[in-house]
């Protein structure tokens, strides 16, 4: 008799362990970042000209930063997106700036490089699938891709310095 009891306390506990081993599964992936986890009523884009805004329309939780001179409010609408792919590590040590902006975009892409000295930099701009679509020198520390032509998509941006590659930029092109 106590030889059965023994027995069905181990099995007991491999289904405790079992159901507590399901639980803990489901409630790690239900606590998984989500970008953008909202239903809005309507949104879409404004133009002037020079700068371009997304909004939406039903967001229910935001919060506001008011600074001395601007505001802005953060939700649901705000890009969540990386579009720094590469630094090399000789660009890390130098003073060198790159920068691309405004990304997204749907007219012009401007490149940004501070402290500039004439270096020998060239660029190359690729599409989604790879495909080259243009290498130019850069001559300057604005350098500006005409993008208006082109599907929306995402758009690779390489910076070389002396044939390195020292940075890579994921653009994002709008309608």
């Amino acid at each position: 008799m106590n030889y059965y009891r023994q027995i069905s306390i181990g099995s007991s506990a491999k289904k405790i362990t079992k159901f507590m081993l399901i639980i803990a599964v489901l409630l790690i992936a239900n606590n998984t970042i989500k970008a953008q986890d909202c239903i809005i009523a309507a949104g879409g884009f404004g133009d002037n000209g020079n700068d371009l805004l997304s909004y939406s329309v039903g967001q229910v939780f935001y919060s506001t930063n008011t600074y001395s001179d601007f505001s802005v409010i953060e939700g649901v609408h705000q890009p969540y997106d990386i579009s720094t792919i590469f630094t090399s590590n000789d660009l890390l040590k130098t003073e060198i700036i790159i920068n691309a902006y405004p990304n997204p975009t749907s007219d012009e892409l401007n490149i940004y490089i501070a402290n500039y000295e004439n270096n020998k930099m060239t660029l190359q701009f690729f599409d989604a699938l790879g495909k080259l679509i243009e290498t130019r020198s850069i001559l300057s520390d604005k350098t500006s891709i005409n993008m208006r032509d082109l599907p929306a998509s995402s758009y690779f941006v390489r910076i070389f310095e002396n044939n390195k590659e020292l940075k890579v930029f994921r653009v994002i092109k709008l309608m």
